[in-house]
């Protein structure tokens, strides 16, 4: 009997994950985001066709006809699936015979998702909602794992959380037009998410099966691919790695620093997922000294993205350092900082030789100039401003932070820091896209609230199971996910907080707000106690 109530209750939960899952693809539909590519998704479809319709073999490059003819075949204006589904067509009518072999190269971002359109177009055809089916195929896969792999009620409450603030950030990804789709770069890192959390759940384990070797295998792959794709990313192989470290100093310190057989097998659980990730970086490193042009190895085009202009972009938002470099949060301010901190060290022929110097920065070398970026950075931070440079990290970013989730969340009417978009080069472009961004949701009242009816539905559903399979949290599984919680906050930290960075922060604080509430309900009451208690009471009135 017992046996039967536990397979009933792990089947409600698979069922309450299941239902999440097709709600959030239910709401990418109805909300649009299946009729509406993103860019990045329309800008990696010319290499795409290039490799799979004409054969071209420069690694990440597109044939120049093909270039033009899909171009020339999307109308000015706002972009939507039927009109890039016909630049495709439009494509692919070309007689192979007559397309010439010259190539252009990509733009200065991260080139993965070309493989992403590639994967995509030949799992469910040469249409742009392929990449989208590719992406919820994907997260379908990565939840399913995670479930089987940890059967149990606390982590699965866990799963079910992310789902639901997944679910519930949506709107915001669809009405922004700094990201209107979840293929938008700056999303794709949660797509790895479950992946980073389940590495961290492993090193955890004392003990591990084969098939949970060949889970941790096939989730290290995700993340190694999202890396491919979005390379700021490797802020969930830097969390890995420091719960990695935390462990083996547990381990340590519990053995008195002594190294028994005992001991050194149960470090090796700890090391091993991160053993898997960087034999997948080590990999991914060599595909791409091989499958990319050797154009981008000789910094004709960066070979994946700007790191370091990114992370002195940040700075913009310590007011101190924004006034004296003029620094606001775009590229523009960014790259003048750049310069004027480079020339007066003397190196001025190297930002002339960077492009630098070009009208517009239209001749900018990005490969070059982020090793300037670099430079200028540590120049700030290690002698001009260092004590601005930390306040910036440990105050100013955490500040803005809580400020845009105190906003998402709805403890907040307006968006903050919105005037640290607004330049002399963008003008109030940014400004104005939040504006729609707010009104969109004030019309569709599609906000991201904690208290959703849905949210409240799912936080009482696992509460409920909690209680009846009476089978508290291992403690080290809340360790691992307030510590996955936590390292959500590196990639703000380092670079900055806005409403198109914050996703992975934002959905993982209210997965642990929802999954929180859910195990103080379920496991932290006692309601036996407490019904009894009342039925006492209601006897003496």
């Amino acid at each position: 009997m017992k046996k039967n109530w536990s397979r009933l209750l792990s089947t409600a939960s698979f069922l309450i994950l299941l239902v999440l899952f097709a709600a959030n693809t239910l709401r990418v539909h109805t909300l649009g985001m299946d009729r509406k590519p993103s860019i990045w998704v329309v800008l990696a479809i010319p290499p795409a066709l290039s490799d799979l319709v004409f054969g071209n073999r420069d690694g990440y490059t597109s044939l120049k006809a093909v270039n033009d003819v899909f171009f020339a075949s999307v109308p000015i204006g706002p972009i939507n699936g039927a009109t890039i589904d016909q630049a495709i067509l439009a494509v692919m009518a070309l007689n192979p015979a007559t397309v010439s072999s010259e190539t252009e190269l990509l733009q200065h971002s991260d080139k993965g998702t070309v493989d992403l359109v590639k994967i995509s177009f030949r799992l469910f055809g040469y249409n742009t909602v392929s990449p989208l089916y590719l992406y919820f195929s994907l997260l379908f896969l990565s939840a399913l794992v995670f479930a089987l792999t940890f059967n149990n009620p606390f982590l699965h409450t866990v799963l079910g959380s992310f789902l639901l603030a997944h679910y519930l950030f949506l709107p915001i990804v669809f009405y922004y037009a700094q990201l209107d789709s979840v293929l938008d770069t700056r999303f794709l890192p949660v797509l790895s998410m479950i992946a980073c959390l389940q590495c961290i759940l492993f090193v955890t384990r004392a003990k591990f099966t084969v098939l949970e070797l060949v889970a941790l295998s096939l989730q290290v792959g995700l993340l190694i691919f999202v890396i491919h794709m979005r390379s700021t990313t490797l802020w969930q192989v830097g969390a890995v790695v420091v719960v990695t470290l935390l462990a083996l100093g547990w381990l340590a310190y519990k053995s008195d620093f002594r190294l028994r057989r005992g001991v050194l097998q149960r470090f090796i659980p700890v090391v091993i997922p991160i053993l898997f990730i960087t034999t997948g970086l080590f990999g991914l490193a060599a595909y791409r000294s091989v499958a990319f042009d050797q154009r981008y190895h000789r910094e004709e085009q960066i070979l994946t993205r700007p790191v370091w202009h990114n992370i002195l972009t940040g700075l913009a938002y310590n007011p101190a350092i924004a006034e004296r470099y003029q620094l606001k949060v775009d590229d523009y301010s960014a790259i003048r900082a750049v310069g004027r901190i480079t020339i007066e060290k003397g190196r001025a022929s190297e930002w002339d030789a960077s492009g630098g110097s070009s009208n517009g920065f239209s001749k900018l070398r990005w490969a070059p100039y982020d090793r300037l970026a670099r430079d200028a950075l540590l120049e700030l931070c290690l002698h001009r401003e260092p004590g601005q440079c930390i306040a910036t990290v440990i105050y100013y970013k955490p500040l803005s932070l809580m400020r845009h989730l105190a906003w998402l969340y709805g403890f907040r009417d307006d968006i903050p820091d919105v005037k640290i978009y607004v330049s002399a080069d963008v003008g109030d472009v940014v400004e104005r896209q939040l504006d729609v961004l707010r009104a969109s949701l004030d019309r569709t009242g599609l906000q991201f609230r904690l208290w959703d009816p849905i949210a409240i539905f799912v936080v009482i559903s696992f509460a409920i199971i909690l209680f009846a399979t009476n089978n508290p949290p291992r403690t080290a599984d809340v360790i691992g996910g307030i510590s996955f919680t936590a390292s959500t906050l590196l990639p703000i930290l380092i670079g900055y907080p806005s409403v198109h960075t914050i996703a992975e922060p934002a959905i993982a604080i209210a997965a642990s707000l929802f999954s929180g509430i859910a195990v103080l309900l379920g496991c932290g009451v006692d309601w036996r106690r407490a019904s009894k208690h009342f039925s006492r009471m209601k006897c003496l009135g």
